[in-house]
């Protein structure tokens, strides 16, 4: 199968390495010293589950340096995948299957504005990972990264289920999924936490041990998920519980990637998480205090860090 991942940071370098390393033609969209350490040195994989390394490894900053895919795993932070969606013709031919793995609930609709959306799957993954140097992933947690996905129409389509069968080849777990907007739903109530985690300075060992810390993660869920219902999404207050499990099932000294990108005064995902919970909440009158003052807080570092945050 030849598939490009695009974003070889945390998320696309090992899924992508995992692929590769099963014997796919796989192609690595990146850039400056992350393309120029994968060019010179393949990609390094360090991982709980076992190091590896792809070389050499076959990736450029230029879509147009790819031959069409198969598969498309787009990898990136949601704000640029609105830089790529114009741009993803280039490696497409008329089965190409596109799928997003971001945080949040927006990237769907941002690659229907460019492209099919029969071509469209949406997905959700689970990993602890992080670029730790140029050319060099880092898997630190989630011992078994987990990629779901699913149709809208929730049909177990021949499609999902080869997908399915590459990917639990390729060394990772994948689930078909009927109904994958819930799932994405859950996963994006518990990466809201990160938001709460950055404002804290607090990892999720420490905020769990800490009653005051603790409660306020129960609030944070509690909100989405009176916000879910009220989007119509087919779940019950089990939810919150099952968000304070993945909570507590988490390393003690690990953190989010929003938060980490928070703390390094770099631009976040904070407009597609507490952000998005926020304006969910405006549009149906309903009132989300803990979200809201997590996001009107972060908002302050997200302005100097230079991302776009409404005055």
């Amino acid at each position: 199968m030849k598939i490009v991942i695009i974003g070889t940071g945390g998320v696309g370098g090992y899924f992508g390495g995992k692929l590769a390393q099963n014997k796919h033609d796989v192609y690595f969209f990146a850039r400056n010293e992350q393309l120029n350490a994968i060019k010179n040195q393949g990609l390094r994989v360090k991982s709980v589950d076992g190091d590896f390394v792809i070389s050499p490894a076959q990736a450029s900053d230029k879509l147009t340096d790819f031959p069409t895919a198969d598969l498309i795993l787009v990898c990136t932070k949601v704000e640029q995948v609105k830089e790529i969606a114009p741009l993803l013709h280039h490696v497409m031919h008329e089965n190409t299957v596109v799928i997003p793995l971001q945080n949040g609930l927006a990237s769907e609709e941002i690659l229907q504005q460019h492209i099919d959306y029969k071509s469209i799957i949406p997905g959700l993954c689970k990993i602890y990972s992080k670029i730790e140097a140029p050319g060099v992933i880092h898997h630190f947690g989630y011992n078994q990264p987990v990629i779901q996905i699913g149709e809208n129409n929730k049909s177990l389509t021949p499609r999902i289920l080869e997908l399915v069968k590459t990917f639990n080849e390729a060394g990772f777990e994948a689930h078909a999924e009927e109904d994958i907007h819930l799932q994405k739903w859950k996963k994006f109530m518990f990466i809201c936490s990160g938001g709460l985690l950055a404002l804290t300075r607090s990892t999720y060992g420490e905020i769990r041990s800490y009653k005051p810390g603790r409660k306020m993660l129960k609030e944070l869920f509690t909100e989405i998920y009176h916000v879910g219902v009220a989007k119509q999404i087919n779940w019950d207050e089990s939810v919150v519980t099952h968000a304070m499990r993945m909570v507590d099932a988490a390393d003690y000294n690990a953190t989010s990637s929003m938060q980490r990108d928070i703390d390094a005064k770099l631009p976040s995902e904070l407009e597609y998480l507490n952000g998005a919970v926020v304006r969910f909440a405006y549009e149906m009158d309903m009132s989300v205090p803990l979200n809201e003052m997590i996001y009107k807080c972060l908002s302050v570092t997200e302005y100097y860090a230079g991302n776009h945050i409404d005055e």
